[in-house]
């Protein structure tokens, strides 16, 4: 992506596509940043983009005995992959489906 593009690509309402709101990366900008962790972006034209998520660990002493006891944690939810290629839905639900709950 250009440097134009990547100086808003996190910008409320800023899209390079035809229709969309552009609200995607804006909002997963402000979830990480909420969380106090880090974005980075790095991108070359022609060659393709690469998004860095850093969050802090968690200390031992905040997770529960029960819960550090478990093999699995269980539980109950739905994960939403968006994308408008087909194949990077259908790539990217593979790619979760051993961390998803069972």
């Amino acid at each position: 992506m250009s440097d134009e593009v990547k100086a808003r690509i996190f910008d409320p309402f800023f899209t390079t596509k035809f229709s969309g709101r552009g609200l995607g990366l804006a909002t997963v900008c402000g979830i990480i940043r909420g969380h106090n962790g880090r974005l980075e972006l790095e991108s070359t034209p022609g060659q393709g983009t690469t998004f860095r998520i850093f969050l802090p660990a968690v200390e031992a002493g905040l997770i529960s005995e029960e819960v550090a006891a478990a093999d699995c944690i269980q539980g109950s939810g739905t994960i939403l992959v968006v994308d408008d290629e087909p194949m990077l839905c259908v790539k990217t639900s593979m790619r979760l489906r051993p961390w998803c709950w069972t």
